[in-house]
Parts: structure tokens; C-alpha cells; sequence
């Protein structure tokens, strides 16, 4: 199957809202009624999950460890130290980390369009 074949194969299931693996029959205008099966890989858009740049990161990089390295030196110096200004002097560093990494970060990526140029050729 070549390139036009499928984006035209993309834009009949986007428009008739057609789900993977189902059939599309599509009447021409001389008469004849084709009768298409829709490949896996073409998904209407209302289908297509939202982009994500956690999709791109490392295990070490995403929302669940950071959060979780974030707690950890936070309670760690204080049970540690237990000292009231030690504790605040290691937060603030470990909050703005964090901060950035997860609610920062993730906006900027998706504003960018950085996401969208490594997404395969959307339907149109």
C-alpha cells in the first residue's frame, strides 16, 4: 500500500469516524461501491491520544520519581538532622526541582511543538 493510498484510507475513517480494523464502504460517483479495510495504524483524530512528553523521558525522569526522590530528601534530612533550617534550606532547592519538572516543563514541551514535529504524519 502506498503513501496516497493510506493518507486517503486515513481521511475516509477520520471523516466517517471509522475505528481501527473496520471496514469502509464508500460509494463512487460512476456507480461502483469500494469496500475498504482500514489499517491498524490510521486512527481518526478524535481517537489519537493526547501528546505527552513524559512518552520521551527515561523511568528515572518521570512525574512518579520525582516526586518520590523529591519526598525522599525532604523527610530524609529531616530525620536526619532534625533540624528545622536545615530542612527548609534543602526544600527550597527540591521544590523548585520539582516544580519545574512537573508542572513547568511539560507545558513548555507541548507549546513548543517539539512533540508534534516527532508524532508520525497526522491526518488532516
Amino acid at each position: 500500500m502506498n503513501y496516497e493510498q493510506i493518507h486517503l484510507l486515513g481521511r475516509i475513517a477520520a471523516k466517517n469516524k471509522i475505528r481501527a480494523k473496520s471496514n469502509c464502504v464508500i460509494p463512487s460517483p460512476d456507480g461502483i461501491i469500494w469496500e475498504l479495510q482500514v489499517p491498524d495504524q490510521i486512527r481518526p483524530m478524535s481517537e489519537q491520544k493526547p501528546l505527552s512528553p513524559w512518552h520521551y523521558k527515561p523511568w528515572w525522569c518521570q512525574p512518579w520519581s520525582i516526586m518520590l526522590t523529591g519526598v525522599t530528601l525532604m523527610s530524609g534530612s529531616w530525620l536526619l538532622f532534625q533540624t528545622i533550617w536545615l530542612t527548609v534550606l534543602v526544600c527550597i532547592p527540591v521544590f523548585t526541582w520539582m516544580g519545574f519538572f512537573l508542572l513547568i516543563w511539560p507545558k513548555l514541551m507541548i507549546r513548543s511543538g517539539v512533540l508534534e514535529s516527532s508524532q508520525p504524519d497526522s491526518i488532516q
